[in-house]
C-alpha cells in the first residue's frame, strides 16, 4: 500500500471538474513514474520530457569525458547511443502521441548539439525514429503470437482490390488522443 498511488486524468482546464472521492489510504497525487515514463493529471509529458534531457546531459558529461580521453568517435558513436539514444527512446511508442511540438524541438535540439559536440556522427531526427521504431513495433505486433496483437483491430473481409499496408478495419477516430495512439497512427500510415 506504501507504494499505492492514485491519478486521476483529467483535461487541462476542465468546466466544472468535479474530483472523485479519494480512495482511503491512498495518496492521490498529480504525477507518477509507471516503468520508467512520468504520467501527469494533464497527460502532459512535461515532466518526462524535462527527466530524460536532464538525465541525458548528465550522460553527456561522460562522452565529453571519453572525448577528450582520445575515444574513436566509431567508439563515441556505440557509447552516445547506448548512454543516451536508449535513455530517449525508451517506451517512446507509448507517450510519443502526447508530446507536443515544443518537447519534439527540445529533444531535436538537444540530439543537434551532441552532434556538433563530435559525440555522434549521426544527426538524428526524433520524428524519423520515432516513425521507423513504430513500423518496427508494428510489423511484430501483427503476427498473431505477439502478446499485444489483441489490440488490433477486426480484419475486413478481402474484395479483391488493390492491396493496402494492412488487412485491418480502420477505427472511427472522435478524437485526436486516439488518433494519434500508437496503434490507430500505425493503422493510418500504412493505409
Amino acid at each position: 500500500m506504501t507504494k499505492t498511488k492514485e491519478l486521476v486524468f483529467h483535461r487541462p482546464s476542465p468546466n466544472n471538474y468535479l474530483s472523485p472521492i479519494p480512495l482511503c489510504d491512498i495518496e492521490l497525487v498529480r504525477e507518477a513514474k509507471l516503468l520508467g515514463v512520468y504520467f501527469s493529471d494533464t497527460l502532459s509529458m512535461e515532466s518526462h520530457v524535462n527527466y530524460i534531457l536532464r538525465i541525458c546531459a548528465q550522460r553527456s558529461y561522460l562522452l565529453k569525458l571519453l572525448s577528450k580521453q582520445g575515444l574513436s568517435a566509431l567508439h563515441m558513436n556505440t557509447v552516445f547511443y547506448a548512454l543516451i539514444m536508449t535513455r530517449i527512446l525508451y517506451a517512446v511508442p507509448s507517450f510519443y502521441n502526447l508530446l507536443s511540438g515544443s518537447h519534439i524541438e527540445r529533444i531535436d535540439t538537444f540530439l543537434r548539439r551532441m552532434s556538433r559536440c563530435g559525440y555522434t556522427n549521426n544527426l538524428f531526427v526524433f520524428r524519423d525514429i520515432v516513425n521507423d521504431i513504430d513500423a518496427t513495433l508494428f510489423e511484430k505486433i501483427i503476427r498473431p503470437t505477439h502478446c499485444l496483437h489483441h489490440l488490433l483491430p477486426p480484419v475486413k473481409p478481402h474484395l479483391g482490390l488493390r492491396p493496402k499496408g494492412h488487412p485491418y478495419i480502420l477505427p472511427l477516430c472522435k478524437s485526436n488522443l486516439f488518433r494519434h495512439s500508437f496503434v490507430t497512427r500505425c493503422l493510418f500510415k500504412l493505409v
